[in-house]
């Protein structure tokens, strides 16, 4: 669950299960981690798995001061956050990929 997300926030309350808390920005390294996880311990069985990111999709939240490094390419916040995020993404699918 995203902290300080509504709809996380109401999941929660729910009461149903363990909630892990993490920064948006995380998301796609616990996916990753979670998919890494399942393909090792299920090794000798053939299996598919579905990696579905929701980071370009969502709001787009970077590492704090992520966003910086694309001032010098659009002076728009959102591209700017967006391009951190991208980034970010691509590097958790390149351990994936690997």
């Amino acid at each position: 669950m995203f902290t300080g997300e509504n709809l996380s926030n109401q999941s929660f309350q729910l009461g149903q299960g363990k909630i892990n808390w993490i920064e948006k920005h995380q998301s796609t390294g616990v996916y990753v981690d979670s998919a890494l996880s399942f393909i090792r311990k299920n090794k000798t069985l053939p299996c598919y798995v579905n990696l579905w990111l929701d980071d370009v999709h969502d709001e787009h939240k970077p590492k704090p001061g992520a966003e910086e490094k694309y001032q010098s390419v659009t002076n728009n916040l959102y591209e700017q956050k967006f391009f951190a995020v991208l980034e970010e993404m691509d590097s958790e699918l390149l351990q994936y990929i690997l």
